[in-house]
């Protein structure tokens, strides 16, 4: 391998959003239908008695310009943890990433090609992204810009490292 190509990014930016879903910045309807559908069938198989979903989004790549022939739809079902019956939050996110990953594995769905990978997030961490959809309002929470690549500088003065190093300290925390 040659020292260059670990240098090279592995995408292009784009400069519209994949036309297989969006029409310039606007959700296909017949892929935000496709999206609840399947944000629900998620939702009941959970299995989860009085869990509130306060919104979808549709987030990530594909919800952005730096999507690749490889990205997937990623969709989140937002919840208020501290309204779960759950005695702490590190075992309602075990429970949901649980859930997520026999859901995802015994469920091959995709749109148009492209997969869809669930989640379920916590209100009070919202993921970071570009762009941000919500499935339940028919518009952006984050409007996606089209940018370019900056270098990338210390690590550990990064907004997303301080993100899981917080994630960290409360998953120790609630286990002593």
């Amino acid at each position: 391998m040659k020292l260059d190509s670990l240098f090279e990014t592995p995408f292009t930016l784009k400069s519209k959003l994949n036309t297989d879903l969006w029409v310039d910045n606007t959700l296909k309807q017949e892929v935000r239908i496709k999206l609840v559908e399947i944000a629900y069938a998620f939702l009941k198989y959970i299995n989860l008695p009085g869990l509130e979903i306060e919104d979808i989004l549709f987030t990530g790549s594909m919800a952005n310009y730096n999507y690749t022939d490889k990205s997937d739809i990623d969709l989140h079902l937002v919840v208020d943890f501290d309204k779960l019956p759950a005695e702490c939050p590190l075992l309602a996110d075990d429970y949901f990433q649980a859930k997520k990953t026999l859901f995802n594995k015994n469920h091959n769905i995709s749109i148009y090609g492209h997969p869809v990978e669930l989640y379920v997030e916590n209100i009070k961490t919202p993921s970071k992204s570009g762009g941000k959809f919500s499935l339940v309002n028919n518009d952006w929470i984050e409007i996606p810009v089209p940018s370019t690549i900056s270098v990338i500088g210390d690590p550990e003065e990064s907004e997303k490292y301080q993100d899981i190093v917080n994630q960290m300290y409360e998953k120790i925390k609630c286990t002593l």
